[in-house]
Parts: structure tokens; sequence; C-alpha cells
């Protein structure tokens, strides 16, 4: 669980979606995921939304990510809602 968000906070770092999502996909079924992972996912998403040739498949992916979110019990708050550039 700590590479994993030490992965993620360098993909969230580096504004690296497409690695947020391959590191996503990798550890799905066998990581504990919490609402900071889901936040910083949702942040990655919230700003590559604005690059018309990934819009479709980055809403997917926030969609995605949001429902598992919601699917595990985890409470969305500000930080998960809110566009980045607000």
């Amino acid at each position: 669980e700590a590479k994993f968000q030490f992965e993620l906070n360098s993909c969230s770092k580096a504004k690296d979606l497409q690695g947020a999502i391959s590191l996503y996909d990798a550890v799905l079924n066998n990581t504990h995921l919490n609402q900071h992972h889901f936040n910083a996912l949702l942040y990655l998403c919230s700003n590559s939304v604005a690059d018309d040739l990934r819009k479709t498949t980055t809403l997917d992916y926030g969609f995605r990510a949001f429902r598992h979110m919601s699917s595990l019990g985890i409470v969305p708050n500000e930080a998960s809602v809110m566009p980045s550039s607000w």
C-alpha cells in the first residue's frame, strides 16, 4: 500500500493520468484503496479533462474511479467532487 501511495503521488506531481490509470489497474484487486487514493485519481482526471484528444477516456476513467469509491462505501468529500480548476 505504501508503494502504491508513493507511485500515485509521483503520478499526481507529474500530472501523469496514464501512469495513474496503469497503476490503479495493476493494484485494483490486491490493495486497500482509501479516500486519499481516489481523490488523487479524481484530481488527475479533472486536470486532464481539458485535453480534447483524451476527454472521453478521462471522463470514463473518472466516473469508473468514482463508482468504485462509492461501491467501497467511501463517502465523497469536497476534494472528491470539486474540480481542481476551481
